[in-house]
């Protein structure tokens, strides 16, 4: 089932931040480059706390946990056996792709980049599989790093893409 309470809660969190943020900025704050990219601004502070909580659920699971070491000690076990904390960020992942990222990559102009795009619908895609939305959840030990510790990088990301001469208002 791809509707699991997680990946609506996340993406249900998500759109309802990205409102706020959103409605902050353009009509609350005074004037400045959140008053002339008000939707971008917007996916970016939405985008930072989630970044930094996945990539320190995962980063904790997979570096400084000892407790899944005899769970998962052969290659088919990290690939067949079910690890909930994956499952869980792999919902996470879901539900922020499906309902807010990759929709808002569609509709505001400074997100629509189609290798972004391209991106964010193979992470969709591989969350899914990941989280069980398919069936079967396959390779939820490794979502532990490729949905959570990974997104490390993704955090000084959201400021660089902001400040990218692409972006005017910000530059």
């Amino acid at each position: 089932d791809i509707l699991t309470p997680v990946v609506l809660q996340t993406g249900l969190a998500c759109i309802a931040a990205q409102g706020f943020f959103y409605v902050l900025f353009a009509y609350i704050l005074p004037k400045g480059p959140w008053t002339d990219m008000p939707g971008f601004t917007a996916h970016q502070a939405v985008a930072f706390p989630l970044m930094a909580y996945m990539a320190y659920q995962g980063i904790m699971a997979w570096y400084f946990s000892d407790a899944d070491s005899d769970t998962f000690d052969t290659p088919s076990d990290r690939i067949l056996k079910i690890h909930p904390l994956g499952v869980q960020l792999s919902e996470i992942a879901v539900g922020m792709q499906l309902f807010w990222d990759t929709p808002l990559g569609f509709i505001i102009p400074a997100l629509n980049d189609p290798l972004k795009l391209a991106h964010h619908i193979g992470m969709f895609l591989t969350a899914a599989q990941s989280a069980g939305s398919f069936g079967r959840p396959v390779g939820s030990y490794h979502a532990l790093f490729y949905m959570g510790a990974v997104e490390l990088s993704t955090i000084p990301l959201t400021f660089v893409d902001i400040f990218n001469p692409k972006h005017k208002p910000w530059f």
